[in-house]
């Protein structure tokens, strides 16, 4: 049988028609050899993706996710789980809400996990998840974590602060808003000292001095 050498592209550059450019680089890459070689170039496979766990029976939406210490807490369908570096799931609780779930931990020892969706917000801790029922707090829309803190935002621009590693005390006097540009609030983010305050036309930073 006649040995006829097959041509592996270095590149990936498909171009509009595939018969055009070079062969596209598909989980692998090329990488030199230098002079000594006896190819300019090698190509090596990379490990594709494998399922590392099913938390849902009936395969829901995934959420949110957060990591905790090695524990990774999934909030699926309408319900919180937590799974183990072994991939086993357990079920925490329900989360009776169909929006955006955002999620954030705190410095605890053994950590609170505050979750916000749909005007309603959790904490869990220690595989129990509490409600919030602080009439202290309005309804939260969004949640991030700053210096223990958890920082709830609220739709009409207001931002209320937990307690110091305390997510569920609400002090009705511990708020702020972002004001700048009156256009209320869709998202938050936490970069360093500045916790970062995203509306629909503005961002503003508002940096901890304290």
């Amino acid at each position: 049988m006649t040995v006829v050498p097959f041509q592996l592209g270095i590149k990936s550059n498909p171009t509009r028609y595939g018969h055009e450019g070079n062969a596209r680089l598909i989980n692998c890459y090329a990488e030199p050899l230098g002079e000594e070689g006896k190819n300019p170039s090698g190509i090596y496979p990379i490990p594709g993706w494998e399922t590392f766990t099913t938390v849902d029976a009936s395969e829901s939406t995934v959420r949110a996710m957060l990591e905790v210490d090695g524990t990774l807490y999934v909030v699926s369908g309408r319900n919180l789980y937590s799974v183990d570096a072994f991939g086993n799931a357990t079920t925490i609780g329900g989360i009776a809400t169909d929006g955006l779930v955002t999620m954030a931990r705190n410095r605890q020892s053994t950590p609170e996990i505050a979750i916000v969706s749909d005007g309603l917000w959790w904490v869990c801790q220690g595989g129990v998840l509490t409600q919030g029922t602080d009439a202290d707090l309005p309804a939260p829309i969004y949640v991030v974590e700053m210096d223990g803190y958890f920082v709830y935002l609220i739709a009409d621009g207001r931002v209320f602060v937990s307690g110091l590693n305390d997510g569920l005390t609400i002090d009705p006097l511990a708020f702020g808003k972002a004001d700048k540009v009156a256009d209320g609030l869709l998202a938050g983010a936490v970069r360093g000292d500045d916790l970062i305050l995203s509306g629909p036309r503005s961002t503003e930073f508002h940096h901890d001095v304290g």
